[in-house]
């Protein structure tokens, strides 16, 4: 299992190397994103989970046991992506000439054009962002308090709808603001900070680690624009392991908890903290499960002793991607896309109840693979994908721009917001996320950019 951990690592110092005249300006190019997810699902995850052990714990034991067949399904990918890449270096390096050769900020100020295209984009995303955090408080979108979840879960049209379908947005909103931060004046600033300190109440008190660290992580990252010294990026990023170490456990601790599941207001949450903090035993023992959470999906239980002799799954379930196009919320009884929380159920043989209606555990791409399809499955669905992929990247590389049109600016920046959106869910849920969501996002980004355009242009004049 470490071993195979180590392996995810040197793919990702692989897409670095082959990224690598990308990075003076630009903290995540498209493979780079890939990869570093990657590396935390079959590399940083199983490695935590090699050196922590169970500590007797059955559910873990799970991803111990079975984790190494996993990870080469992962190996499988990881591999048909980086060999696909190696031809790209002569497009990557003749795109990385067009982008800023200092950083952002740098270039930010001796460039009014790009200058007020990025206020215009605080002006337009900070408004997206407030419209966010009020309809998914008042919708109970980021509570993970059992009632409140159960209750969210099971309506179709809710208040956040509207800004829920565009989250990539909110992605963008925290890449941009230590660029903002250091480019704006005080009154945005005093706007800016006041949106991202109610952000941050209220993901503390929701429950929800990805609301916390995923934000946190981009904030590192967008501190690429306005940072020259390697050195503290480095120790803000171990400032970061730290935060993600301790407080993953003191979360997950405190939402399962009664104290918090009885709190009435925000003050009973915080007693609930409290509490936790108070006894250390459990907080101990959940860290052993940093490793399985990051590994994330349930991958593992398809080669546990019930479920290694199942028959092929084949095209079973795939119907479904007839209806594509067709937005759940226009056709409420279309057949399911995103499949992956009912298959990892059924490996697992959850017995239905009121708590697992609403949890909603995950299966890869290459598991999916590998259940439908065998090995060759596996081998030729890998390199479909990657090749796939690959096409889309060298239009990437060829289209960006940070000095060009806004939609291409905000097409530079694209690549980042996969980092918590991960696209390789079942084969289902990849489809969606290739020929749906992306084509859905290029379309805002250019309604966008066009926006943003038209008024520097009305501006200017």
């Amino acid at each position: 299992m470490a071993l195979l951990g180590f392996c995810a690592i040197w793919g990702l110092t692989l897409a670095l190397w082959v990224e690598a005249p990308l990075l003076q300006s630009l903290p995540l190019p498209p493979l780079t994103v890939l990869l570093f997810g990657l590396c935390l699902r079959w590399g940083l995850g199983p490695l935590l989970l090699a050196v922590g052990g169970s500590g007797g714990d059955p559910f873990v034991e799970i991803w111990i046991r079975y984790g190494p067949p996993a990870q080469l399904l992962w190996l499988s990918l990881t591999a048909a992506l980086l060999l696909l890449a190696l031809p790209q270096k002569r497009v990557i390096a003749s795109t990385a000439l067009s982008q800023p050769q200092s950083s952002w900020f740098v270039e930010a100020i001796h460039q009014p054009r790009l200058r007020s295209k990025l206020r215009a984009l605080a002006g337009f995303l900070s408004i997206y962002m407030g419209a966010y955090i009020t309809l998914s408080m008042l919708s109970g979108a980021f509570d993970r308090q059992f009632d409140a979840y159960v209750s969210w879960t099971q309506q179709l049209w809710r208040l956040d709808t509207p800004v829920a379908a565009f989250s990539r947005l909110r992605d963008l909103w925290f890449l941009l603001f230590p660029l903002w931060w250091r480019l704006l004046g005080r009154p945005w600033r005093w706007f800016l900070g006041a949106e991202m300190l109610a952000f941050l109440a209220v993901a503390l008190l929701s429950g929800s680690r990805g609301l916390l660290f995923y934000p946190v992580l981009l904030l590192l990252f967008g501190l690429w624009f306005v940072l020259s010294d390697p050195r503290r990026i480095r120790r803000l990023a171990v400032a970061m392991a730290v935060l993600v170490f301790v407080c993953s456990p003191l979360i997950y601790v405190v939402r399962d908890s009664g104290a918090f599941q009885r709190a009435e207001n925000w003050t009973g949450r915080l007693e609930a903290v409290g509490v936790a903090l108070m006894q250390p035993e459990p907080l101990l023992n959940k860290t052993r499960w940093l490793g399985r959470d990051l590994y994330a999906c349930h991958d593992p239980y398809l080669f546990t002793p019930d479920n290694r002799e199942q028959p092929l799954a084949g095209t079973r379930g795939l119907g479904s991607l007839l209806y594509l196009w067709v937005p759940k919320h226009v056709l409420p009884e279309r057949p399911v896309l995103f499949d992956g929380h009912l298959i990892a159920k059924q490996l697992q043989r959850v017995t239905p109840s009121a708590w697992s209606e609403v949890w909603f555990p995950c299966l890869s791409l290459p598991a999916d693979l590998m259940r439908r399809w065998a090995l060759p499955g596996v081998l030729l669905g890998s390199v479909v994908v990657a090749a796939s992929l690959q096409f889309l990247f060298r239009l990437w590389y060829q289209t960006v721009s940070a000095s060009g049109s806004t939609f291409q600016l905000l097409l530079l920046l694209l690549p980042v917001t996969y980092l918590q959106s991960f696209p390789f869910g079942t084969v289902s849920e990849t489809a969606w996320a290739l020929f749906w969501e992306l084509p859905k996002y290029l379309l805002v980004f250019w309604l966008l950019g066009a926006g943003v355009d038209r008024y520097l242009a009305r501006t200017d004049t």
